[in-house]
């Protein structure tokens, strides 16, 4: 089976930031890990979606959420590590009156601390706002700390110490469980947190249409927003270099990825098909592992694509400028294949920049069988002036021979 192609993302570097509000470094390994596996139904997507509006509904319940780093992944340990053996040498030790007890109480403090302060939060939500598969899972939490019976101890004695270990030892095999689901929690908590914050929009997911409203790249400082509205399969980007195709291109991606995980997304409205393979190349770099050119690489791609395609798949494939590492004649060749070809996979979407202005002339383009879009750039007394903003047409402009001048390459040459 092929994977999806995500790499260009950068979910670690890039996407990760935007979500991660956690307070331990283990609920950020899931949050990282829930980030690298889209949804595999539209089902699932809802219901994720529904349990975030939950916590997003609970926000000011679930405002002071909070404890020590530290205490959690000592607690941790300790109890994903605790045996039968343990409950022994702790009665020895604490007959004994050993060094080891205060350590042993030491740990059992910071899970009384952990749980009363987890348990705290949860008993102020309203269940009622979360879809009844997940209020399920908050009960299973509460149930299982108000088993520790955590408030009514004050100060640790002998007495409680072995207690608490018993208690321990019964709920040994339920700890594993525990922690996911805590840490589940956690994420889905840190999700909330960030799409308040930037004011996402959960999007629709339909068959038939493919809209977008205001849509923007989620890591820019001031960025621009455009609406995108496609009926076709195929959509050709043009514009000049640094006219901002790439930031567009990575910005509608990350919107559609981020949805088939069930978040919400960089937009003041979102409505797309369902994907289950997902494609882009946006950096160009070599595969030096796989022993890759730029072209090789690409071609790579496009196969894998193809064949998923081929196979059922509703794809969504992002290329940046295509077979850009060919001679001009090859790229155009190939280029008019590929798009010709594409059309005929009307359940999976492509969206292929290009500099290739000859492309313009094949039928299929000048027909309008692909959906073509430009992301305008005027000149100004020779100045380009950028708007990043998204327009229905082909671009024709070349800047490349007026910066090539304002920079005083050609009286330099001369």
């Amino acid at each position: 089976m092929i994977e999806n192609y995500i790499n260009d993302l950068n979910l670690r570097k890039e996407v990760f930031p935007i979500f991660n509000y956690c307070i331990n470094d283990l609920s950020k390994q899931k949050l990282n890990n829930l980030l690298e596996n889209p949804l595999k139904n539209i089902e699932d997507i809802y219901n994720r979606q529904d349990i975030i509006k939950g916590f997003i509904q609970n926000k000011e319940q679930l405002s002071n959420y909070k404890y020590s780093k530290i205490y959690f992944h000592e607690v941790y340990e300790f109890l994903l590590n605790f045996s039968d053996d343990d409950l022994m040498f702790t009665k020895l030790n604490l007959i004994l009156f050993s060094k080891q007890k205060a350590e042993i109480e030491s740990r059992l403090i910071q899970i009384i601390s952990i749980f009363s302060k987890i348990e705290l939060n949860l008993k102020k939500l309203n269940l009622a706002d979360f879809p009844p598969s997940y209020s399920d899972e908050i009960k299973f939490i509460l149930n299982f700390i108000e088993y520790f019976n955590v408030g009514k101890y004050y100060k640790i004695n002998t007495n409680d110490t072995l207690d608490l270990c018993k208690k321990i030892l019964e709920k040994k095999s339920e700890f594993n469980i525990f922690f996911e689901s805590i840490l589940l929690f956690e994420v889905y908590l840190s999700f909330s947190k960030s799409i308040i914050k930037n004011n996402f929009v959960f999007p629709t997911i339909s068959e038939n249409n493919f809209i977008f409203k205001d849509l923007y790249h989620p890591l820019l400082n001031c960025p621009v927003s455009n609406n995108l509205n496609i009926n076709k399969n195929v959509i050709i980007l043009t514009g000049p270099n640094m006219s901002g195709k790439s930031t567009f291109l990575k910005s509608i991606f990350i919107s559609i990825y981020l949805g088939h995980l069930g978040l919400a997304v960089p937009a003041s409205e979102a409505c797309f098909p369902f994907f289950n393979y997902f494609s882009i190349s946006i950096n160009h770099n070599d595969n030096l592992k796989n022993g890759y050119s730029h072209f090789m690489n690409e071609i790579h791609l496009l196969k894998n694509a193809l064949i998923q395609a081929k196979q059922g798949k509703k794809c969504f494939v992002v290329f940046d400028e295509l077979f850009k590492g060919t001679n001009i004649d090859d790229a155009f060749n190939i280029s008019s294949q590929t798009i010709k070809g594409l059309l005929n996979f009307k359940s999976s979407f492509f969206i292929i920049s290009t500099h290739l202005q000859l492309l313009n002339e094949i039928e299929e383009i000048k027909t309008k069988q692909t959906a073509n879009y430009y992301i305008d750039t005027s000149l100004v007394d020779k100045q380009p002036i950028f708007t990043y903003k998204l327009k229905e047409g082909w671009s024709n402009l070349k800047i490349g021979e007026i910066l090539f001048e304002n920079e005083g390459i050609k009286s330099l040459l001369n």
